[in-house]
This record gives structure tokens, sequence and C-alpha cells, in this order.
């Protein structure tokens, strides 16, 4: 009886998509353990927006710090050396 089960949802189209699919991660969740706080962070410069702001904004800057989730976003008009190291 089994075998006729599964061979019948096997070509029984409304069966393979209405089936409840698992939402379980493909790989163990790890979490990110750091020994101090503020101690890993993520910068990413996001590319030319558009459209840009009203104040002439065309890029921005974002810094996430990993533990704690804190964020600190900078708008640039040019991407410059002088404000990016200003920031970090």
């Amino acid at each position: 009886m089994e075998e006729d089960c599964q061979t019948y949802v096997k070509v029984c189209v409304p069966c393979q998509k209405h089936v409840n699919l698992e939402k379980l991660p493909t790989q163990d969740i790890h979490s990110i353990n750091s020994p101090w706080p503020f101690a890993t962070w993520g910068i990413d410069l996001i590319s030319m927006i558009h459209p840009h702001s009203q104040e002439g904004y065309k890029f921005i800057i974002i810094a996430i710090e990993y533990t704690t989730k804190w964020v600190e976003v900078i708008p640039m008009k040019l991407v410059a050396q002088e404000k990016a190291t200003t920031f970090l």
C-alpha cells in the first residue's frame, strides 16, 4: 500500500504542488562568536544610487557590528578617501 501511495504521489501534479515543504536550513546553524564586543565589523560601499538624493548624495557607506547589530551609515556625494577614512 505504501508503494502504491508513493507511485500515485509521483504522478499526481496537485500533490506535488501543494506538498508541505520542510523549511529547515540545509546546514547546521552556527553562531558567530567574538571574544570582544565590537571586534567584528562588516563594511560595504553601496555604489551609485538612483535616483540621487535632493542634496546630491550618490553613494552610501554602511558599517555593521555583528555582535550587537549596531549600524553606522554615511551618505557621500563622491567616493573620497578622506571621507571614508574619517568614517572608519
